[in-house]
């Protein structure tokens, strides 16, 4: 009886980022994350983007359904003022809230993405409506030195009355703490699909060491300095590839490759990848290689160790994540000679992990099952509280 009950219970997911027409993988983890917790109540999905190529209306309302999850996708045009863009996607995410609730009656909870905007319009709703909240967060931004003082203002008041925060790591939660952004603090980390990553047999000769990048290029992922230490290394020896992917700006990457004088040969770079193909290079590299001023969490990391392939890792606090494993090779941060020097001797001394104790060491902590059980209590914990302080009759209207 129980579990019905709490089948019934529903979950409106506001999400910041999140897969759609305008930004196709932004925030793909994010709704992983939303489908590993559907195993649990009635999920729903809203979010809110700009659309440059909307034309002859203001607003476009579409739908999906991912597994069980029905995703709401509002898009709106834009203006030539950002802080105006602003307002919009706030008053899109409250709009996207009242059509639901006239659809479906009101959540039992809302699992917020982000605390801007999503976290935002949650604060909002449960100031207006007395919904309660649980907050994702996996932005950089708290890892900044310094921010806006309003700002800091405006997220320690939606920390305050959120239910649970849920940074995906130690360290976010350390600099979300610096910001005097506090509250009641549950880490869970970022889903990895062990059934897509995970070690194969490959006995194919090489005639090349492969190293692997996969990344959206953006500037914490340092790509700057990996192409030096690619370059330094081409200037020692020909016997190893560089093959650098991502969904982030090609062009950009492209200028920069041709700008480094590394040898065409030794060098291969892709797009865009399917989650399949993203396993696949994976499995096929020798070593992964993330070289990044900071992180949150490096979900391509732990992917590339559930592939149970070794992974260079800069000498950063999220480090901590993975280093138990043994599949990191730690390396000093913002210096490419001491990386190029690394992977000179990473070529003539392969380092050789135990690529099942990689993958179960990723499983145990970030598969499904485990990140799953992790969300169900929070949601079964702030429902059974919220329902004994707040009986409710019945869900329709606002």
């Amino acid at each position: 009886m129980e579990q019905t009950k709490n089948q019934q219970r529903t979950i409106l997911h506001l999400c910041s980022w999140y897969p759609n027409r305008v930004v196709r993988n932004d925030g793909n983890f994010i709704q992983k994350m939303i489908l590993t917790a559907s195993v649990w109540g009635n999920h729903h999905v809203l979010t809110v983007y700009e659309d440059p190529f909307l034309e002859n209306k203001n607003i476009e309302i579409t739908y999906d359904q991912k597994s069980a999850v029905k995703e709401m996708f509002i898009f709106f045009r834009g203006s030539h003022s950002k802080w105006i863009n602003v307002l919009k996607k706030l008053y899109y995410f409250y709009f996207g809230y009242k059509y639901f609730v006239r659809q479906y009656g009101k959540p039992d909870l809302i699992h917020s993405h982000i605390f801007l905007y999503a976290g935002l319009v949650a604060w909002l709703i449960h100031l207006l409506h007395k919904i309660p909240y649980v907050i994702t967060e996996h932005s950089s931004i708290f890892l900044k030195p310094k921010l806006p003082t309003e700002l800091k203002w405006l997220l320690a008041g939606v920390a305050k009355k959120a239910r649970y925060i849920l940074p995906v790591s130690d360290h976010l939660k350390t600099g979300m703490l610096k910001h005097s952004i506090d509250g009641e603090f549950q880490i869970v980390g970022n889903v990895i699909d062990g059934n897509i990553f995970h070690p194969v047999n490959k006995n194919e000769l090489k005639d090349a060491f492969r190293f692997l990048h996969i990344s959206g290029f953006t500037p914490e992922k340092n790509i700057r300095d990996l192409l030096a230490a690619v370059k330094i290394l081409s200037e020692i020896r020909d016997d190893f590839i560089f093959r650098i992917a991502g969904d982030g700006d090609l062009s950009l990457v492209l200028k920069m490759v041709t700008n480094s004088g590394i040898p065409q040969k030794l060098i291969e770079i892709k797009g865009e990848m399917t989650e399949a193909d993203v396993a696949r290079e994976m499995q096929a590299c020798d070593v992964f290689l993330m070289y990044s001023h900071s992180e949150t969490f490096s979900v391509v990391t732990a992917e590339a160790l559930a592939s149970g392939k070794p992974v260079i890792f800069s000498d950063i606090p999220v480090k901590a994540l993975f280093e138990p494993s043994g599949g990191l090779i730690i390396v000093k941060p913002n210096d490419a000679k001491a990386l190029a020097k690394m992977m000179h001797d990473i070529i003539d001394h392969p380092p050789s992990p135990d690529p099942a104790a990689l993958h179960q060491y990723i499983e145990e902590r970030y598969g499904k099952d485990a990140i799953s059980a992790q969300l169900t209590s929070v949601y079964e914990e702030v429902l059974r509280s919220e329902y004994r302080i707040h009986p409710k009759v019945s869900k329709k209207g606002l």
